[in-house]
């Protein structure tokens, strides 16, 4: 910002932006990037309420659009009514809500609503949007946050500068590398008053041991989970036993995905739902949307590296963000997360290092391709290009700058999860925004073993899976409790492994391998073993102290012990060799067996 000019504007306890200069004059200053700080400052609702201008205000997402748009016809006059698109709103509303009679139009949109509908209806005079219109772009980090998988978010940006009235906003501003920005004033607003929040980072190796952990102590009163991965929330929710107590708010997208695995109770917009006891949100409602309730929940921000690697939470603006969405107020904020050592990182000098790399690179196979005059060369190039790290970097032939930032902020957060110092110490530059406590919450079995067992296969997967049963079978020396689930599941998952720990214990069945055939002889035969034990007892009982028998009778005797114990096999005189040490001879004309030391220990 060194060549930007930077205006403080000092906000006092109660204050909205709407009371100080020049906002309550003028409105938001045109070719500016506002710093709002906090949250709730009302700078969207200045804009829509008290500026005497013609408006544009492009939010990220629908949701809030629907809160923006109710809360603000709830009040207002005829005159004062505003135009939401979102579905169902075509080209036709938005003309006759340009020819209706309020005073000021103020229209509110998402990126890709203001290119296909706003655009479209001024397209035979372009000038008259770019001359009478306000555009403020709300939220503006999500430009740099969203633009991986959601590319049409800077469609805007092209026409954005052709407005002679224009400005960004966020209470999270993160830095562009767009140099069509660097002629634009900064104003920060720096609050005087103390708005940090405490919050409490769980280090963990088990996501879900800690949220349940967590759950357990709240004893039912209301939590609203943050965590932007619907395959993770529906896994915590059935492991923790809490479908029918939970709501989760997401995109019709996952919604259908939900639906497709049998959970139905999902949302897509916050109005007129009744909130559960558990209520989870994606991505899509961490900014911009107010979420006004009567209580204050418990806010659970969720971060699982191993599983979902895109939960990564940046405490500069995710949790800022997340922190600041209940309006009447949160009863705690916890952030539980695991870390991963092994994760390759790149340091920001690194990082603009690759990029340079593959820009390099993608730019020399374009001009190798400009003049390749062979088809089938042509052809070959056309493929390498398309597939080459660098090609989504590049929109009709120009560097995206927006996907730059992206990849360079992507980079900066995952630093902070292959460590717990690396997270704490992020936190820590935020002073004003957190007090932070921390805690350490280990278990026996993490997220990283478990994701581990499903990377493997043959030989070092039966291992694993030996090994985690043992970790988990409580003994006198190791006693758990909190895996009893998981340890279900692994010995349905693997029973014939689990019988042989079972029998042979953790060295015994690995001695013996995983190979089915000679596992499973292994197994019957310690079984047949353990009931010959249970049966000797009896057997030795009706012997006696007999020190031969007759091998004929050697059946008889011992059919109806082998029947009570369910022994399935036919007695045999030989089978007299189970239970002693004997010897066939023959004596005084009679075949029989001289019995010696006994197998087992029963008396």
């Amino acid at each position: 910002m060194e060549s930007q000019k930077i205006h403080i504007i000092k906000l006092e306890k109660g204050q909205y932006l709407n009371d100080i200069e020049p906002f309550k004059s003028t409105g938001i200053p045109t070719n500016c990037i506002l710093h709002k700080t906090v949250t709730g400052c009302g700078i969207t609702t200045s804009e829509l309420k008290h500026t005497k201008r013609n408006s544009i205000i492009i939010l990220p997402n629908v949701p809030v659009i629907e809160g923006k748009v109710k809360a603000h016809h709830a009040k207002c006059k005829e005159s004062e009514k505003i135009l939401g698109i979102y579905k169902g709103i075509e080209v036709a509303h938005i003309k006759e809500y340009l020819e209706s009679t309020a005073e000021y139009k103020k229209i509110l949109t998402t990126p890709e609503g203001f290119n296909s509908k706003i655009a479209e209806v001024f397209q035979g005079d372009l000038q008259i949007l770019l001359d009478d219109y306000f555009l403020l772009f709300d939220e503006c980090d999500r430009l740099v946050k969203d633009i991986d998988y959601r590319e049409m978010i800077a469609a805007p940006i092209d026409l954005f500068f052709q407005f002679k009235n224009k400005a960004l906003v966020s209470a999270t501003v993160l830095e562009f590398s767009d140099e069509r920005f660097n002629d634009f004033d900064h104003y920060i607003v720096e609050p005087q008053y103390d708005y940090s929040k405490a919050i409490k980072l769980v280090e963990t190796n088990n996501v879900l041991q800690s949220f349940k952990k967590l759950r357990d102590e709240l004893k039912g009163q209301p939590v609203s989970i943050f965590l932007n991965s619907t395959a993770t929330i529906l896994s915590i929710i059935k492991c923790a036993g809490i479908e029918n107590e939970s709501l989760v708010f997401c995109a019709d997208e996952s919604i259908r995905k939900l639906r497709s695995l049998n959970f139905n109770r999902a949302s897509s917009h916050l109005h007129d739902v009744e909130f559960a006891t558990y209520n989870f949100f994606t991505s899509r409602f961490f900014s911009a949307v107010d979420i006004i309730v009567e209580h204050q929940p418990h806010v659970v921000l969720i971060t699982d590296i191993h599983f979902a690697p895109k939960t990564g939470l940046d405490p500069f603006t995710d949790v800022i963000q997340i922190a600041g969405r209940y309006r009447n107020g949160i009863s705690s904020l916890t952030h539980i997360s695991n870390f991963n050592a092994k994760m390759a990182l790149r340091t920001p000098e690194q990082a603009k290092a690759f990029l340079q790399g593959s820009f390099a690179l993608y730019d020399g196979m374009l001009d190798i391709y400009s003049q390749e005059k062979d088809e089938g060369r042509q052809e070959g190039m056309r493929n390498l290009i398309t597939k080459c790290e660098a090609h989504p970097y590049y929109v009709d032939g120009r560097r995206n700058s927006f996907m730059v930032d992206n990849f360079l902020h992507d980079e900066r957060v995952k630093t902070y999860y292959q460590r717990f110092e690396n997270l704490l110490s992020a936190y820590k530059l935020l002073p004003k925004h957190f007090v932070t406590t921390h805690t350490q919450d280990p278990y026996a079995i993490g997220d990283f073993e478990m994701l581990k067992k499903q990377g493997l296969k043959g030989q070092a997967l039966f291992e694993e899976v030996i090994d985690q049963i043992h970790e988990l079978t409580p003994r006198l020396d190791n006693f758990q409790i909190d895996f009893m689930d998981y340890l279900a599941y692994l010995r349905k998952t693997h029973p014939l492994w689990a019988k042989g720990y079972d029998l042979f214990g953790k060295d015994g069945v690995k001695k013996i391998g995983r190979t089915k055939n000679v596992l499973t002889n292994a197994i019957n035969q310690a079984e047949d073993n353990r009931k010959l034990e249970k049966m000797s007892s009896v057997v030795y009982a009706g012997f006696g102290d007999k020190t031969k028998i007759v091998d004929e009778s050697i059946p008889k005797l011992l059919q109806p012990i082998f029947d009570k114990f369910e022994y399935q096999h036919r007695a045999t005189k030989s089978d007299i060799k189970l239970f002693y040490e004997a010897k066939r001879s023959t004596q005084a004309g009679d075949h029989v067996f001289k019995l010696g030391a006994k197998k087992f220990g029963a008396l």
